[in-house]
C-alpha cells in the first residue's frame, strides 16, 4: 500500500472496504482499523481521507470514477455546510451528495451558465430528501472551482466537478492560511451579490 500512488491507494482502500460488508463484521472491523492506519476514516459507511498525505490528488485522463469518489469523500467531511463554486456544475453534485446523511446539511452552489438547470434539479432533490437545504446562485466571478467545507476548509478542484478525471486534473486542499482566507472572502463576496435562483 505504501508503494502506491494516491489514486491507487484510494482504489485499493475502496475495494477493501466494499468487500468486507455486513456479512463479515469481524473482518470488516479489522479492515476499518487497518484503513485508519493507512489514512482513512469510515464516516456514515463511506471512506473519507483523513491523512495529510491525501490532501493533494492528481487524476490522470480517464479516471472520472476515482475523481468522483475523492470529491464525494470531501462532501462527506462536512458536518454542517458545503459550498460549491463551479460555473459549469450539473446534477452530478446531487448524485455525490445522496450517498451521505443529509439531515441538517446546507448546500450552497455558486454557478454560472448552468444555474437554472441546477436550481430545478435542486428543487426536485430537496422534495425527495427532507432535512437538506440547497441554495443556488448565479455569478460569473470565478474561473477555478472550489469546495468549501463547514466555512473553513477550502479545496481547489482543477476541473468542473462533472468532468473531473475525464481529462487530467488536480484536487488539492488550500493549506496556506492567507490564501484560504482570501479565497473564502472572495467566495462570500460573490455569493452576497450573486443572482439568487433558489
Amino acid at each position: 500500500y505504501d508503494e502506491l500512488e494516491d489514486q491507487a491507494r484510494m482504489a485499493a482502500a475502496n475495494v477493501a472496504f466494499r468487500n468486507f460488508g455486513p456479512s463479515y463484521p469481524d473482518t470488516r472491523d479489522r479492515a476499518v482499523k487497518a484503513l485508519e492506519l493507512a489514512g482513512w476514516q469510515v464516516r456514515d459507511d463511506e471512506l473519507v481521507a483523513s491523512s495529510p498525505d491525501l490532501r493533494e490528488m492528481f487524476f490522470p485522463k480517464g479516471s472520472p470514477w476515482d475523481a468522483h469518489v475523492a470529491i464525494r469523500g470531501l462532501f462527506n467531511e462536512a458536518q454542517q455546510s458545503i459550498m460549491i463554486v463551479d460555473s459549469y456544475t450539473d446534477g452530478t453534485v446531487f448524485q455525490m451528495l445522496v450517498t451521505r446523511v443529509l439531515t441538517g446539511l446546507r448546500v450552497c452552489i455558486l454557478c454560472s451558465t448552468s444555474g437554472p438547470a441546477v436550481a430545478a434539479e435542486a428543487r426536485t432533490f430537496m422534495a425527495q430528501h427532507a432535512g437538506v437545504t440547497v441554495e443556488v446562485r448565479q455569478a460569473r466571478d470565478f474561473h477555478d472551482r472550489f469546495i468549501v467545507i463547514d466555512n473553513q476548509s477550502c479545496i481547489h478542484v482543477g476541473a468542473s466537478i462533472k468532468d473531473a478525471g475525464k481529462t487530467a486534473c488536480m484536487v488539492s486542499r488550500v493549506e496556506d492560511d492567507k490564501n484560504r482566507i482570501a479565497i473564502l472572502s472572495a467566495i462570500l463576496d460573490s455569493w452576497a451579490t450573486a443572482t439568487q435562483l433558489l
